[in-house]
């Protein structure tokens, strides 16, 4: 910043020593006044002469920012410029971010700090280092502004070759699932990142407050868990053949599921969870499918009736849903609004979970779906639909399905004919999770094998299980994704994964 050094004019015309002296201490004053209206302007209680860089607090983001009250102390920010860069008389005004939050930082610089070079830098997505203070905002839209003295430029973002600079309000979700690596730069990207980021936290504050161990379960298995053949297999790059054809020595495959991995630890800690990552080599492009997803899996011992599991689902899915409103209101109310399901999402939260049969659920689709009459069909995505509007959007829990639609692990019910299971259908994602009572008894989960015509040669281990102080348990699969989806209103999946891969589609 320039400041004014006054001198009086030449007074050796004058030769009272005592107005030469009057006119000094008045040119003194004038010099202060100017000065400190030039540093007001600036928002600069010191001089040029001191280095602030030794008079300032480095904070740890913009969020902690938010949170202080106006005052002269200069703090050290870091961050990106998002949106457009105005320039307004002598200032300039433009919004920075970290991620911290879904609040953004007005920042405001006088035109004196930025040299013709510098200009030229200030752009959206470049990355800058700002000290200055906190004061507060004379416009509606903020309660404070962050005024700049000093300005660095980190890192430059050309506008004319930055692939999103283009992109406000309107989001091109198509074009920005080719970019992945750019999109998590929006707003909208970054409220689903940071939800994410809380549902996480949300899980395992539920799991641990109810005496749940979190384990790790393999990406690499020589099981199917899921029985449908959709499995990647696995083998290495420029593998030696050294007359032994598979690396393992065996096929085997990426993860589609690690249920049968979590009965083996919960036959030792009793209750048990995992996050991880799985795969499926589903051949379908619909806005509810990845090959590559999150999936949180609970394993319990010692559960005896069905009701006791969906009990347990309901009581998780209500905590992550009044967590998120408690924790991500900003970033959640920006979704909702954005995607406009705010009134399906107030009723979502308020609602009960309903529970019917698969027969029951069969009846009431017999009318508008005649192939269900005769024939125990997998529900497909207009069922399921059909089911949700028929339940004004509502959690549905559909239980009791015929024991030839699931696969060999499940108990079988009273009547044999049905499967002591669930899924749990939800608006937008359709299912979201699935799960079932286990069969601990030997002699039927072979016979299970059996009538499925299974070979026993690779799952030993898991009858083994059953061999050597089997109890009674189960448990379910929840799809992180689709929950984020459902709650948030996110029409496709892609938009929910941070780097999604679907059938011919794996960038980076």
């Amino acid at each position: 910043m320039c400041c004014f050094a006054w001198s009086p004019l030449d007074l050796t015309n004058d030769r009272s020593d005592e107005n030469k002296e009057n006119h000094r201490n008045q040119f003194r004053m004038i010099s202060f006044s100017i000065n400190r209206l030039i540093a007001r302007t600036c928002n600069l209680r010191r001089f040029s002469h001191i280095d602030c860089t030794n008079n300032c607090e480095r904070i740890k983001n913009i969020r902690a920012v938010l949170s202080k009250s106006p005052s002269d102390q200069l703090y050290r920010i870091n961050g990106w410029i998002r949106g457009k860069v105005h320039r307004f008389r002598t200032k300039w005004f433009f919004h920075l971010e970290d991620g911290s939050s879904a609040t953004r930082l007005q920042v405001i610089i006088p035109n004196e700090l930025i040299d013709s070079k510098e200009c030229l830098k200030i752009n959206n997505g470049s990355s800058v280092e700002c000290i200055g203070s906190i004061q507060k905002s004379h416009g509606s839209m903020q309660a404070i502004d962050f005024h700049c003295v000093k300005l660095k430029i980190i890192g430059d973002c050309p506008l004319d070759q930055y692939q999103i600079s283009h992109l406000g309000k309107n989001i091109e979700f198509d074009i920005l699932r080719e970019m992945p690596h750019l999109r998590p730069r929006l707003r909208y990207f970054q409220s689903i990142l940071r939800i994410r980021n809380e549902l996480n936290k949300a899980i395992r504050d539920y799991m641990e407050s109810n005496d749940f161990f979190e384990v790790q379960v393999p990406c690499i298995t020589t099981n199917d868990c899921e029985g449908g053949g959709e499995c990647f297999t696995l083998s290495p790059m420029n593998w030696q053949n050294d007359g032994n054809k598979f690396y393992f020595g065996r096929p085997v495959f990426l993860t589609s599921s690690g249920q049968l991995h979590l009965e083996a630890l919960a036959s030792s800690l009793s209750k048990v969870f995992s996050m991880s990552t799985v795969f499926r080599a589903e051949k379908t492009m619909s806005q509810k499918h990845l090959s590559e997803f999150q999936m949180l899996e609970v394993e319990e011992s010692f559960i005896f009736d069905l009701d006791t599991l969906l009990d347990r689902v309901e009581d998780l899915i209500k905590h992550l849903i009044r967590w998120l409103e408690s924790k991500c209101d900003e970033d959640l109310a920006y979704l909702l609004a954005t995607n406009a399901f705010e009134t399906q999402f107030d009723a979502l939260k308020r609602c009960h979970f309903i529970r019917i049969s698969y027969e029951e659920a069969r009846n009431i689709l017999a009318e508008n779906f005649p192939q269900i009459k005769t024939n125990n069909l997998n529900l497909n995505a207009q069922m399921e639909r059909f089911l949700l509007e028929y339940f004004q959007n509502k959690f549905i829990f559909i239980t009791k399905f015929p024991f030839e639609l699931k696969p060999f692990y499940m108990k079988r019910s009273c009547d044999a004919n049905t499967m002591d299971c669930f899924d749990l259908l939800a608006p937008i994602s359709g299912e979201i999770c699935g799960g079932s009572l286990r069969e601990h008894i030997l002699e039927n989960l072979e016979d299970n094998l059996y009538t499925k015509n299974m070979s026993t040669d690779q799952l030993q281990w898991y009858l083994d299980l059953r061999r050597f102080g089997s109890g009674a348990s189960g448990g379910f699969g929840l799809g992180f994704d689709r929950l984020i989806q459902t709650i948030c209103g996110v029409r496709n999946i892609k938009d929910v994964a941070t780097f999604p891969r679907w059938p011919y589609h794996c960038h980076l």
